[in-house]
């Protein structure tokens, strides 16, 4: 039988609803049809850890896993030996039935953490069916030279997004406490509030005590080979796979340092994958870029490898609406700017356009001290 991929279903709404009634552990009892599998792991999926928690073998067509969750609730990845991907679990004290098929996985079983998972969900989601409506009416728009009515979509769009944003940073500060927060912080899912990602650190050091344990280190030439492979479109969950790493780790090893005198990295994305890495140098107005795909049309700057100050210079006035545009100064005084200065625009827009999926993220970067020579 040919390799089967299984889908992860759990995390993008395929979860069946089920009452659990609290308790002191958790069962997975799994049962596969259609695909020859003998052995099943149970692989941590947060914080820099990738351990193998448990293994076991599949009896016929059915596996089991028992035991307890420190904590209450930890992400995990259910692996099976012989096939590719993954089934991701937020593993708390309950009992689960899960069936696995060439097709994907469905899994019965809900707890307190899931719940609140599917609330971050919900606040994605409505964004998502607001964005394809701009889109839509958007496509609509092409051709007609309406450039009031494409302005007040892509202002649409920009609030629809900020409050998305608000609200998953709102829905994060009121439960600081909890480790759904930190997984979605550790997922890097929409949250650049430095403050809100210290609070949540030091909360889960708190509750997790535990060293997760030394991390191993790969061979320069694993490195190069990672990061062909992100940028031939492999996704972060199959490098951690291969090379054994957490997802974190291999963000590490594909990340460099930004220069000394680089204050900001601009990542630029399409939708959640990082195309371009961008880091600035306003003193001396140089800009270092790492990409991380080969489909040129997703880079920052195409073909360029090595762009110029005046090449970012174009490239963030391409992420905002037109210094000629009619109704420049009006869009200006509701961003609260006075002047037309592309990069404090893309800082409040996130570069984001009605007609495409790219958009920034900006982070400040702390500035190391310069000591000047005086002659």
């Amino acid at each position: 039988m040919c390799m089967k991929k299984v889908i992860l279903l759990l995390l993008s709404g395929m979860l069946l609803g089920g009452t659990c009634l609290a308790q002191n552990g958790y069962t997975i009892s799994g049962k596969i049809r259609g695909i020859s599998i003998s052995k099943a792991f149970l692989v941590a999926a947060d914080f820099g850890s990738a351990d193998t928690l448990a293994s076991t073998a599949v009896e016929g067509d059915k596996f089991m896993f028992s035991g307890t969750v420190p904590g209450g609730v930890r992400a995990v990845n259910l692996t099976f030996a012989g096939v590719e991907g993954q089934v991701p679990l937020l593993l708390e004290n309950i009992n689960y039935q899960i069936s696995i098929t060439a097709q994907g996985a469905a899994i019965e079983g809900e707890g307190p953490a899931v719940k609140l998972w599917k609330e971050f969900e919900r606040i994605g989601h409505d964004y998502a069916i607001e964005k394809n409506r701009a889109e839509l009416e958007y496509k609509a728009l092409e051709g007609r030279g309406n450039a009031a009515e494409v302005e007040r979509l892509q202002v649409r769009l920009d609030n629809a997004y900020k409050q998305s944003e608000l609200k998953t940073q709102e829905l994060i500060k009121a439960n600081a406490d909890h480790y759904i927060s930190a997984y979605i912080i550790a997922l890097n899912m929409l949250i650049d509030d430095e403050a809100t990602l210290r609070k949540i650190a030091a909360e889960y050091r708190k509750k997790n005590t535990r060293n997760a344990g030394r991390k191993r280190k790969i061979a320069d030439e694993d490195i190069h080979k990672m990061r062909a492979m992100r940028n031939a479109g492999t996704s972060m969950q199959e490098l951690a796979r291969t090379f054994g790493l957490s997802r974190q780790t291999v963000e590490r090893y594909l990340n460099t340092a930004a220069g000394d005198g680089c204050t900001m990295r601009i990542t630029y994305m399409f939708r959640r994958q990082p195309c371009t890495v961008i880091d600035v140098d306003f003193l001396d107005q140089k800009v270092v870029i790492q990409n991380k795909t080969d489909d040129i049309l997703h880079r920052a700057f195409g073909v360029l490898e090595h762009p110029t100050w005046n090449d970012f210079e174009n490239f963030l006035r391409d992420r905002c609406f037109p210094q000629t545009r009619g109704n420049c100064k009006e869009l200006l005084q509701e961003m609260g700017l006075t002047d037309y200065d592309p990069l404090q625009i893309a800082e409040k827009t996130k570069g984001r356009l009605a007609d495409d999926e790219m958009w920034l993220r900006l982070r400040y970067l702390p500035r190391k001290e310069i000591i000047y020579a005086s002659h």
